[in-house]
């Protein structure tokens, strides 16, 4: 759709992304073989040695953002270092100190310590780090005793979406306002693929279950809320970005999602009806091609909406 509309970046656009990735990558090259260097002799290193090794990499951390500025790249790269060091002293700590405590309130706590520091800040970075702690929070504290299967329930997918449709609804009400940390594009994709990802998974993987009803009201409760909400949420996500701000990412997203979502059913279903494999897999090509074609051609009418 991008390229039938001719929309590319500018040579001033690449050089930016070029170099925010390189900085990046410098940075985060020189945290990790920072912490190689130390896991390499960790072993012989008193528990109070460790501890100071740790804290005092906090506090040149936050003494470098202080320095440079939260306002600059430095200093919020700087402060997201120490946010993600507080997470190693804290998993230290439990090693050290061994508790009862379980996963999840470790990562909790985590979030806790480092929430001020990101209003302070208002960087895109350390909100996107709190998110993504409270994610595997929430989906420690799901999984405990059930494993990983327990991830795919209708449940923990409304619990995930909730939270990032939430950051969602805060991030488009600041670009709205015109608020600084708002305009970060990169952030709202991330939002928005995560949300849609969420509840479209656990809807796919229930299309190929074969004892899994048709009809709403024979459906437990968690699954009879997810189906709505997901179709809902898709149709609103369409409207707001075709029409309100468009955003040609988060409607291929939805577009992506639909198609996935559709085409898992009408597998499900014509595998009741349809006995021959020929005839199946062909309607099954059929309906999947003229899925991608109808996205494809609304896609690149929204395309060339932003260049007219």
């Amino acid at each position: 759709a991008m390229s039938e509309a001719r929309i590319y970046p500018n040579r001033r656009q690449w050089r930016q992304t070029i170099q925010k990735n390189l900085f990046f990558f410098g940075l985060a090259s020189m945290l990790l073989g920072i912490l190689g260097f130390f896991a390499a002799v960790w072993p012989q290193l008193h528990r109070y040695l460790q501890f100071s090794v740790i804290e005092a990499a906090i506090i040149i951390s936050l003494l470098l953002a202080w320095r440079a500025g939260l306002n600059s790249q430095m200093g919020k790269m700087a402060l997201t270092a120490a946010s993600l060091l507080v997470g190693v002293l804290l998993q230290v700590f439990s090693i050290v100190y061994p508790t009862a405590a379980f996963s999840y309130q470790l990562f909790l706590t985590w979030t806790m310590l480092v929430l001020p520091w990101t209003v302070l800040a208002n960087s895109p970075h350390l909100w996107i780090i709190c998110l993504v702690l409270l994610q595997i929070s929430f989906a420690l504290y799901w999984s405990q005793g059930e494993g990983l299967v327990s991830l795919l329930a209708p449940g923990f997918a409304l619990g995930i979406a909730f939270l990032n449709i939430l950051f969602l609804s805060v991030w488009e009400l600041a670009k709205r306002k015109y608020v600084a940390w708002g305009n970060q594009a990169w952030m709202i994709k991330i939002l928005m693929l995560t949300a849609v990802t969420a509840l479209t998974a656990p809807i796919v993987h229930l299309n190929f279950q074969k004892k899994l009803p048709l009809a709403l009201s024979q459906m437990d409760g968690q699954l009879a809320m997810l189906i709505p909400v997901y179709f809902i949420l898709i149709l609103l996500g369409v409207l707001y970005y075709s029409r309100r701000s468009l955003d040609l990412f988060s409607l291929f997203v939805c577009m992506l999602s639909l198609v996935c979502v559709l085409s898992t059913l009408c597998f499900r279903v014509l595998s009741q009806y349809v006995h021959q494999p020929q005839l199946f897999t062909l309607l099954i090509g059929l309906i999947v091609l003229g899925q991608i074609s109808i996205a494809t051609g609304w896609l690149i009418r929204m395309a060339k909406r932003t260049v007219a």
